[in-house]
């Protein structure tokens, strides 16, 4: 076939003259060697994907194996710190104030009338709880727990590190024929 091409010579598509320094033979041969060696650089990163894959598995089995131990451990730092938060309250309350217990104590053994008994003394927080009990053949038991809550506010020595002592309750019970008296007294300890 004729080609006819009517553009002038200077805009006329000049053929390039451009020639490889080498043959196309081995353009070719180093193009496959280029791709064989993507494909193997390929091959040796999916070989180190799934060996990070198998110990991933590994040291997720043994985190299972751990992990009941683990929740344990964290349980007990939950009430490790709990009881530290308790110890720091009572420094602060003992360190600031020097409340002497055994005084407080000896205070509550002193005016204690008689027919009256204490079961339990608790202190949480900043409030001392007294329970106990009351018994009279006169009828008098909500009297003597009365009169022991206004013995412990007379005494210098007992109420003077608290607010206030109150009667928090009184719940009458009958054993036998006799009727007793179970009370609860409430005493605040002044911020200082």
């Amino acid at each position: 076939m004729i080609e006819i091409n009517l553009l002038p010579q200077e805009l006329r598509k000049k053929e390039s003259n451009f020639k490889l320094p080498f043959p196309k033979e081995n353009l070719i041969l180093f193009g496959g060697a280029i791709l064989v060696l993507l494909i193997l650089i390929h091959l040796i990163l999916m070989g180190a994907l799934a060996a990070k894959k198998v110990k991933y598995l590994g040291l997720n089995m043994e985190w299972q194996k751990i992990l009941p131990e683990k929740n344990k451990i964290d349980s007990l730092k939950g009430e490790q710190k709990e009881i530290t938060e308790k110890i720091k309250s009572i420094d602060k309350l003992t360190k600031k104030g020097r409340i002497s217990w055994a005084k407080k104590l000896n205070v509550i053994s002193d005016v204690l009338p008689q027919g009256v008994w204490v079961r339990r003394v608790n202190f949480i927080g900043t409030a001392l709880t007294i329970e106990g009990s009351s018994v009279s053949l006169r009828g008098e038991e909500v009297i003597l727990v009365n009169k022991f809550a206004s013995a412990l506010k007379n005494s210098a020595n007992f109420y003077s590190d608290f607010k206030d002592v109150e009667v928090g309750s009184i719940k009458r019970r009958q054993i036998k024929n006799i009727e007793v008296a179970d009370f609860v007294l409430l005493a605040t300890v002044k911020e200082k």
